[in-house]
């Protein structure tokens, strides 16, 4: 997985993470709180004897997500915005704001 794909992003109320106005971090990141219940609806899926298919493209996202960010805090990763903590375009610092939706999930996966 070289990026978590659009359609599970905009599933979690998130842009791409080339539209994403904050650092690539914090995308990541974001991305693991939106999705932090998924783990459960999994775990309980399996308790359960249902199948789990239907949330685990967004578990293997959300374990390159969890790599990505390991990979910024070790100082190993080496993308667009490799030894700094901010998005910079056109050279305007455009870190403020939030590209994430606060309401339900709506997501289809409750």
């Amino acid at each position: 997985m070289e990026r978590i794909p659009v359609e599970i992003a905009n599933v979690f109320h998130l842009s791409d993470i080339s539209e994403f106005k904050h650092s690539t971090r914090d995308y990541y990141s974001t991305f693991l709180i939106q999705s932090d219940y998924v783990v459960s609806k999994a775990a309980e899926a399996q308790l359960v004897g249902e199948p789990i298919e239907p949330y685990t493209e967004v578990i293997e996202a959300r374990r390159f997500a969890r790599a990505m960010i390991n990979a910024i805090d070790s100082g190993t990763y080496d993308g667009p915005e490799a030894g700094t903590n901010l998005i910079f375009v056109s050279g305007e610092d455009v870190s403020s704001g939030v590209i994430v939706d606060g309401g339900g999930n709506g997501n289809g996966l409750e």
